[in-house]
């Protein structure tokens, strides 16, 4: 569901040069493109998946090097060719050309309840891709929101109302970046009547909240979700 998800990376990053990998990454933005627009194309995007809290290996190591070689190849970029942020503004940069009129995110998982602190570093992040050019006309418009994953804030993370409201006024006040819930789910821990409190809570902090563009469940059948117990 995301166009780059370091965790979810094909086995041959491992052994690829940053020179490989950036030729497959545009050729992959272009094949996207090819498949989705004859149908109308697509409306809103994951473009940079997890890319604060996922774990470095090899095949991440390599694909951020490509990515910081994508960026650093482009015209727009000139003046700005050492960017720390370098790698995940290039993403949003392909994303925009290839798909001007959907909405582009960056998605976290616990960024809710600040995981290892997480949540200063994803805002400088957005900061970063916000503040950088598209590849068209240097207007600063290639992303539109803020993915918050909504994961885990049950049971033993056990997230209060007020900490979560919290963290996505926090998070618009810094970035002023429309906020998504992208992939809510809460497990009945320990039992189904405080699963039905816990969603009474959180999903009426996020519709209520000014700047929650949109929620988007991420399953609720048992049996067909990605964790059991929902």
């Amino acid at each position: 569901h995301a166009l780059i998800w370091g965790a979810q990376a094909p086995g041959f990053l491992a052994n690829a040069s940053a020179a490989q990998i950036e030729t497959a990454i545009r050729q992959w933005f272009q094949a996207v493109q090819d498949h989705y627009d004859p149908m109308g194309g697509l409306k809103i995007i994951d473009v940079l998946n997890e890319p604060v809290n996922t774990p470095i290996n090899r095949e991440i190591a390599n694909l951020k090097a490509a990515l910081t070689l994508g960026y650093q190849n482009e015209a727009a970029n000139q003046g700005d060719r050492n960017n720390s942020y370098g790698w995940a503004i290039w993403p949003f940069q392909l994303a925009r050309k290839h798909f001007p009129n959907a909405e582009l995110l960056i998605n976290e998982f616990n960024t809710e309840h600040n995981w290892n602190n997480c949540r200063a570093e994803y805002i400088r992040m957005s900061n970063a891709i916000k503040n950088a050019p598209n590849l068209t006309d240097g207007r600063k418009n290639i992303i539109d929101g803020i993915g918050l994953q909504a994961h885990g804030m049950n049971g033993t993370l056990n997230l209060s109302a007020a900490n979560y409201k919290a963290c996505l006024d926090e998070i618009w006040t810094k970035t002023n970046l429309p906020l998504h819930i992208t992939e809510l789910d809460l497990v009945a821990v320990p039992d189904e009547q405080a699963q039905r409190t816990k969603y009474q809570e959180f999903f009426t902090i996020s519709w209520e909240h000014p700047h929650v563009a949109g929620i988007t469940m991420w399953g609720y059948i048992q049996g067909a979700t990605w964790i059991g117990g929902n």
